[in-house]
């Protein structure tokens, strides 16, 4: 069976994708443990905006991951490909989910200054 191998820009989109998910997941989860327990004001601000951001990179990093992923599939001619968009999907939606309510948080808990 021949497996084509992948690319090294590809590889290096993939788990950098992978490293900033974990991020934005740990950001969520801190800010989610420090509401609960309520403690640290200033840094559930500093939680809820750092996982604004890495939820946005996370939304960027995956439409990048789905073209490169789209392209290897149409270039290799197989479609085990089609399996990384899958994936790069759901990155996706969890990216764009967290951006939208970490900002809808921010907006309420700050207003819109």
């Amino acid at each position: 069976m021949f497996l084509y191998k992948k690319p090294l820009f590809v590889i290096i989109i993939k788990w950098s994708i992978i490293f900033v998910a974990i991020l934005c997941t740990i950001f969520s989860l801190f800010y989610g443990i420090s509401f609960i327990n309520e403690w640290a004001e200033r840094l559930q601000f500093i939680f809820c905006k750092l996982s604004s951001i890495f939820g946005l990179v996370l939304g960027i990093g995956s439409v990048y991951g789905i073209i490169t992923d789209i392209c290897m599939c149409f270039r290799v001619q197989r479609a085990f490909w089609l399996w990384g968009v899958l994936g790069y999907l759901v990155l996706l939606i969890f990216g764009i989910t967290t951006t939208v309510l970490t900002d809808m948080i921010l907006v309420i808990a700050k207003g819109n200054k």
